[in-house]
């Protein structure tokens, strides 16, 4: 089996894969202010063409996993203006048939009200 790399993507838009592709993509978090954000808690639900999913990176402010269909990670207390990435590997199912068009999203929360609530999905 030779998988190949498809690319390296922030979640932009429906993007098409074959089989056996391996993705690799970033989600980037800011706090955009004006205040700490507590008790942070993103989470990516993965879609089940999408397998073997591996974090390759996480900044030191991403301090535990939960593991599961859906990643979710609890991120240490975010200053204003600061934020930080955490990178995932996946592999397409060898078993979809193509064509296969998927469209990843992630969310943010936190336990600090948020003014702005409607730029915590990507």
């Amino acid at each position: 089996m030779q998988e190949r790399e498809a690319w390296r993507w922030i979640p932009q838009g429906p993007r098409r894969v074959l089989p056996r592709d391996i993705l690799t993509y970033t989600l980037s978090f800011t706090n955009a202010g004006p205040g700490i954000a507590h008790n942070v808690v993103l989470s990516d639900v993965l879609l089940s063409v999408l397998v073997s999913p591996t974090v390759v990176y996480a900044d030191p402010g991403v301090i535990s996993q939960h593991l599961g269909i859906t990643f979710a990670w609890t991120i240490t207390h975010l200053w204003p203006h600061t934020g930080g990435q955490i990178e995932i590997r996946v592999v397409v199912d060898p078993a979809a048939v193509p064509p296969i068009t998927f469209f990843d999203s992630a969310e943010i929360t936190a336990s600090t009200p948020d003014l702005v609530p409607w730029n915590n999905r990507a």
